[in-house]
């Protein structure tokens, strides 16, 4: 099994997860080993030759790693590659020195120049290295590193190395070499800094690895500039090559440590002191400056040139921070544009959805997890009364009936576990007094990882839904009837038949003076009734034959109502209010006489008896209108919506066979009118029989 080495291309590859800590193994026991010689005493016995391990162990694992880079890591993977070879190469310069003439190099000598060389390419290599992610590679970095470097190098010379040089012979050039070492060590060592600051106070394993590197190599070629200046040290220190080949061994660390940090901090509270790091770093050259002048003496030459080289690259740095400020402002007035673009955006689509919301002609709520409301939309303030600050962030169930309120808590339990639940109709008092009836639908809502996240409820009106599929039924119910009032009424004919037919030999046998006479008259005159009714029957359920006329509907209400005198009980008023001038409509006059007396005798079974039931006539709207009102019991909305259906009644069982109302519904809707029904429990009944006038507008009302 392979793991990708962290910090490198996805190309290469480790055979182990854990190669960088076998190299720092490798590395702590190659030190130790070489300190215990080294206090064994057996500086002699050991030459340079140890330099070129972890410099070729550095190399390998920088070859490998350069082949699965790419952009600006393996473009700084390459340079430290150039650093290490040039270093390498002044270490061979001391190995064939030390192998061939029994001694170190002169100092300055041919190996300095390679140790010079593998610093310009450092130069190039660090600030590379330093970045990651998405951070931006930064000239002011190397800037810094310039302020660093001259004020270091000209103060270490005019206190350091110049009151120094008069004692112990050390010549101007070897002392200048070696005052480089550490100086560039700084320099690279402040572009590290820099990196850190600009990226707010944050740095990757990588930059913490080189970091500490160059910490170690500043002190270790201070020391070795320190005792080469003060005590004519020789230029190769025993216990000094220690911290140099830890440094070997640490850049061939940081190149197998990853490049990005593992976690970036949410606020910047050194980017301030960042930005300030270069002129902190001037300071003490201004400081010497300024007491030279105060003191009366001139400035050495060293310290003005220093002086100037610093104010110009100070000015440069300055020159950089306004240019990257201006992009950043323009970038901030950029992302303020298209801020302002998205917020217009989101209001505009936010109105966009609360107005599609707002117009649904459905009820509509959401729930969130834990069964609170979200959204209440008009449609629901409407239908239940209720306003979206009353009811949002509350469990309140969509409709108050105590039926549905029950229901609701495990309609919606079902539906936050993920399943889609379909309601039964939920009745509601609508306008009028009437009943409707709403159909609801629960479905889960879940967030882009799946997760149920609420209950979308979606409420329709589904009574007129309800009220045709009720109109259907009764359809059929009629058509079923009309089957069967058709072999009823033809059974019934043949038996009133055969009884006319039986009166009249009767009659030619008796004559008229004998005493059956009135008797047969009785009977025939019952059968003619009898056949009245029958064809009255197959009219209403079949269509049968129906002769229509004009007919003055004043005439319907007073000769009905003197017909159902003797079957009302005196204890039972009428009264009846008629227009003065007549109500002419088409008609059937038998057929609209039946209409009206079941309503009348309906009325009557109603009251029990007793009250007063009012029957008014008048034109409205071209139709002459019949009105029947009782001030009986009333009845309730599911009464009202099953009142004309055949066979359904409310009375007794044997006191009546529910087909009355149904007769005089089918009856009107023959004549193209139509019956209606407004009643309230405690509050009696009034039935409207509206019939086309013959002469829309005739009639007095």
């Amino acid at each position: 099994m392979t793991a990708q080495v962290p910090g490198v291309g996805s190309g290469w590859r480790a055979t182990h997860a854990s190669l960088p800590l076998l190299l720092l193994g490798c590395a702590a026991v190659f030190l130790g080993a070489y300190g215990v010689l080294l206090a064994a005493g057996y500086s002699d016995e050991l030459t340079i030759l140890p330099y070129h391990v972890p410099a070729l162990v550095s190399l390998a694992i920088l070859a490998r790693a350069v082949r699965g880079a790419a952009g600006r890591e393996r473009r700084g993977l390459l340079l430290l590659a150039g650093t290490i070879l040039c270093w390498d190469a002044a270490d061979w310069v001391f190995s064939a020195y030390l192998a061939f003439a029994g001694h170190e190099p002169p100092f300055p000598g041919i190996a300095d120049p390679f140790y010079y060389v593998g610093y310009v390419f450092a130069l190039g290599a660090v600030p590379l290295l330093a970045v990651s992610g998405r951070q931006r590679l930064d000239a002011r970095w190397l800037l810094d590193a310039a302020v660093t470097m001259v004020v270091a190098t000209a103060l270490a010379w005019e206190f350091l190395i110049v009151p120094q040089l008069g004692n112990n012979g050390a010549s101007d050039l070897a002392a200048a070499t070696a005052i480089g070492y550490p100086v560039l060590d700084l320099g690279l060592l402040i572009i590290m800094a820099s990196a850190f600051y600009g990226a707010g106070g944050w740095m990757s394993p990588r930059s913490a690895a080189l970091s500490g590197c160059l910490l170690l190599f500043v002190a270790t070629d201070g020391a070795y500039a320190a005792r080469l200046v003060h005590a004519e040290a020789e230029p190769l220190s025993e216990w000094m090559d220690l911290g140099w080949l830890a440094v070997n061994w640490g850049l061939g660390l940081a190149v197998l440590l990853p490049a990005t940090p593992p976690w970036r901090a949410d606020s910047n509270p050194t980017s301030m002191f960042g930005a300030a790091l270069p002129y902190l770093l001037a300071t003490p050259l201004v400081g010497v400056l300024i007491a030279t002048a105060a003191t009366g003496n001139r400035p050495p030459a060293l310290m003005s040139v220093a002086s100037v080289a610093t104010l110009g690259l100070l000015l440069a740095r300055q020159v950089l921070t306004i240019r990257d400020n201006d992009r950043m402002a323009r970038n901030l007035r950029e992302e303020a544009g298209q801020l302002g673009e998205l917020l217009a955006a989101l209001r505009e689509s936010e109105h966009f959805a609360t107005t599609v919301v707002s117009s649904i002609g459905e009820g509509l709520v959401v729930y969130d997890a834990d069964g609170r409301v979200m959204l209440f939309n008009p449609f629901m303030e409407r239908v239940t009364g209720r306003t979206v600050s009353e009811v949002t962030g509350t469990a309140a169930a969509p409709f108050e009936e105590p039926g549905a309120a029950a229901a609701h808590e495990g309609w919606l339990r079902r539906a936050l576990a993920g399943e889609m639940v379909t309601t039964p109709e939920i009745p509601f008092p609508a306008a009028g007094g009437a009943m409707g009836w709403y159909a609801g639908r629960y479905s889960p809502f879940r967030t882009a990882s799946g997760r149920t996240a609420g209950v979308v409820a979606v409420f329709a009106d589904v009574t007129q839904q309800r009220l045709t599929q009720q109109a259907l039924i009764q359809s059929q119910k009629m058509e079923g009837l009309g089957a069967l009032a058709g072999g009823v009424a033809h059974d019934f004919n043949n038996l009133l038949t055969t009884i006319m037919g039986s009166c009249m030999l009767v009659r030619l046998e008796t004559g008229k003076g004998h005493p059956a006479a009135e008797s047969v008259s009785l009977i025939e005159e019952a059968a003619r009734r009898g056949a009245e009714i029958s064809a009255r029957l197959l009219t209403f359920a079949r269509g049968g034959f129906a002769t229509f006329a004009p007919v003055d509907l004043r005439d319907v209400v007073s000769d009905t109502l003197r017909l159902a005198g003797p079957s009302l009980p005196p204890s039972l008023r009428t009264r009846m209010e008629l227009p003065g001038k007549p109500v002419m409509v088409e008609g059937d006059r038998g057929q609209l006489e039946q209409v009206l007396l079941n309503l009348v005798l309906n009325a009557r079974d109603a009251m029990a008896g007793n009250g007063l039931v009012t029957v008014s006539l008048r034109a409205d709207g071209g139709r002459g209108v019949i009105r029947v009102t009782d001030d009986g019991p009333g009845m309730d909305a599911g009464t009202q919506l099953r009142i004309f259906e055949p066979f359904f009644t409310t009375k007794a069982p044997g006191a009546g066979t529910g087909l009355g109302l149904a007769i005089a519904y089918g009856i009107a809707q023959q004549h193209g009118g139509a019956i209606t029904v407004a009643s309230e429990p405690g509050q009696g009944a009034r039935f409207d029989v509206g019939i086309p006038l013959l002469e829309p507008g005739g009639g007095e009302g």
